[in-house]
């Protein structure tokens, strides 16, 4: 019985490999696919801040233009006010200069804002690219190890299947369709060794004599209150 209490154990641990390298396979794509929704995301926001600043540079240089050009025109129309010979060509050049005097002043002000708000936003630009540029490098790996993983997981199952169907033809029917038996209903752990006087399953504290009776291992041994199979190891124990 204690060789096949050995076999339940190496056959759990199989088993426990087997259900997280299949669990992995499932997640490992859909972690791949977040962490390049989460880069494209990334990169799609610093692109539109990237945007926001184009724009307000385009806007400055334009604003710029429009200033030279208020103060060429305002500099030739106050040269006219010496040109001219009457009353009403006087008057109409003064409204000229009052309206370029007015597209001065607006452009300035306009002017400014914009080249305030470049000078609030370049820093966060800089600030996000290097955000980006450093997750971008986590996340790549992270999905650089991932793929190399799952290159080598089907290797694995199949290696672990191997080593089941070893110990398995090894085991007594009975005892195997026990073990199959608690573990579809125990999520997967049908066998767990005594833990300090406690079940590793559930944890529950083991009369005293059902720690005995395990660390002998003569026979089978189930927890009262889970219903897994108890084992004796001496490091958990």
């Amino acid at each position: 019985m204690k060789e096949t209490l050995a076999h339940l154990l190496e056959l759990q641990e199989v088993d426990t490999s087997l259900d997280e390298l299949r669990r992995a396979r499932e997640v490992y794509p859909k972690r791949i696919q977040e962490l390049r929704k989460e880069l494209e995301e990334e990169r799609t926001s610093l692109e539109e801040m990237k945007g926001r600043l184009q724009d307000l540079e385009k806007q400055k240089r334009h604003y710029e233009r429009e200033l030279r050009r208020a103060q060429d025109e305002l500099e030739k129309h106050k040269a006219r006010l010496y040109e001219v010979k009457t009353n009403r060509e006087y008057d109409a050049v003064q409204q000229e200069i009052e309206a370029w005097e007015n597209s001065l002043g607006q452009n300035e002000e306009l002017l400014l804002e914009t080249m305030a708000a470049i000078e609030e936003l370049a820093p966060q630009v800089a600030d996000k690219e290097q955000a980006y540029a450093k997750s971008q490098e986590e996340k790549q790996e992270e999905i650089g190890r991932l793929l190399n993983r799952l290159e080598n997981l089907d290797e694995e199952i199949e290696g672990q299947i191997r080593r089941r169907e070893e110990i398995t033809s090894r085991m007594d029917r009975r005892v195997l369709a026990t073990y199959e038996r608690v573990r579809k209903g125990r999520g997967g752990v049908a066998v767990v060794p005594v833990t300090r006087g406690a079940c590793g399953g559930c944890f529950s504290q083991l009369p005293p004599q059902v720690v005995v009776e395990v660390k002998k291992g003569d026979h089978l041994i189930k927890c009262e209150y889970c219903g897994r199979i108890l084992v004796w190891n001496e490091e958990k124990a």
